[in-house]
């Protein structure tokens, strides 16, 4: 029942309360407008002005009073397209567009996402869990990890590369490129469960990327491989928290230049601290796991530093990571940190449009923290 899908501890059941909040706030809007109940006197500057859009806080208020503390963070970017939406009197969130049904999220998963999942069945698969904040670099470690834990035809799957397979995706992205992936949070949800089995199902060894940042979701997804017959190896990438905020920036804003996409991948940097956060908790729980055959340390793009193949003895694993971010960066990755920094902060580019001045206050937070 896709109301009962998980995507990193996200249920997609608050995706869809957000959704039909969205939904209820527009439709009570457009009534209100029909009406005239908005008159001239009411369309003053701002997101306050006019009724429709203080009915739309009435129904925000309720949708947020019935969500859990984590689920108002899950669902936060998405009330906030709609209540823009409601304030300029519009419905350029047409959510209903990012609507499929559950024949739908079945066809684009038979045709589009299954075949993609083919490798050789084993007798004794593996899975690989990479986990690390937002922007940590769990692509472009992957090939490393999996050189060092000598695993090869290895099917790869990333919670991000199912976003395109929404057939709305690359219309509300350019739309909103800060809450799209919400939008169609409930679905690539239901393709992540689906895929996952469809691999369990193929015995196929499996390489997956994700936060980790919630150490129970992420537990129950190492106990499910454990209880199918895989071998489970988790690999916790330890990156100073500065240097993953600085890339989540840079990639967004140069993802979003004309000559690329147009459009980025953007996540809230409050997230990013949570999940940072959260790695933590994960390798506590590891630990203590009885589920996990071998966790991992490892550095961005630079491979395993540190292995515990008996899980529950050895040097605490939330020490290594905390010792990994903490310690003094080499010339090499001053110099990247500084170059990104230079090249955000330049307002008179000519290659590139220049990073919006409301993310600069974010920039120069960056900066603090890398000083630390």
């Amino acid at each position: 029942m896709v109301g009962q899908l998980m995507y990193d501890g996200v249920q997609a059941r608050e995706f869809t309360v957000a959704r039909n909040a969205l939904g209820a706030g527009i439709a009570r809007y457009s009534a209100e407008l029909g009406a005239g109940a908005r008159s001239e006197a009411d369309r003053g500057p701002g997101p306050d002005r006019g009724a429709g859009a203080v009915a739309a806080k009435r129904v925000l208020g309720m949708a947020r009073r019935g969500l859990g503390v984590l689920d108002r963070d899950a669902v936060s970017e998405v009330l906030g397209v709609g209540h823009r939406a409601w304030a300029e009197g519009t419905d350029a969130v047409a959510v209903g567009d990012l609507a499929l049904g559950e024949e739908q999220v079945g066809e684009v998963f038979r045709r589009d996402i299954r075949p993609r999942l083919d490798g050789p069945a084993r007798e004794w698969p593996t899975v690989v869990f990479i986990g690390g904040q937002t922007a940590a670099g769990k692509t472009t470690s992957q090939q490393v990890v999996l050189r060092d834990l000598g695993l090869t035809d290895v099917v790869p799957l990333d919670g991000d590369d199912l976003l395109d397979d929404h057939p709305g995706y690359r219309d509300a992205v350019r739309a909103d490129d800060r809450t799209a992936a919400s939008l169609v949070g409930e679905h690539t949800s239901a393709w992540w469960t689906m895929t996952v089995e469809q691999l369990r199902a193929g015995r196929v060894d499996v390489v997956i990327s994700a936060p980790l940042g919630r150490a129970p979701w992420s537990l129950d997804r190492f106990r499910d491989f454990h209880a199918a017959g895989y071998r489970v190896e988790v690999v916790l990438l330890a990156v100073p928290p500065a240097q993953s905020l600085l890339s989540l920036l840079e990639r967004w804003h140069r993802d979003r230049q004309p000559e690329r996409h147009g459009f980025g991948r953007w996540v809230a940097p409050e997230t990013h601290d949570r999940f940072t956060g959260g790695i933590l908790e994960t390798a506590d729980a590891v630990d203590a796991s009885s589920v996990v055959d071998a966790c991992h340390v490892a550095r961005r793009g630079r491979g395993v530093v540190y292995s515990n193949e008996r899980v529950g003895q050895g040097r605490s694993t939330r020490d290594v990571i905390e010792l990994e971010r903490g310690r003094p960066w080499s010339p090499a990755e001053r110099d990247d940190f500084d170059e990104l920094v230079a090249h955000l902060a330049d307002t008179d580019r000519r290659d590139a449009r220049p990073l919006p001045v409301e993310l600069r206050p974010l920039l120069a937070t960056i900066v603090e923290r890398g000083r630390m």
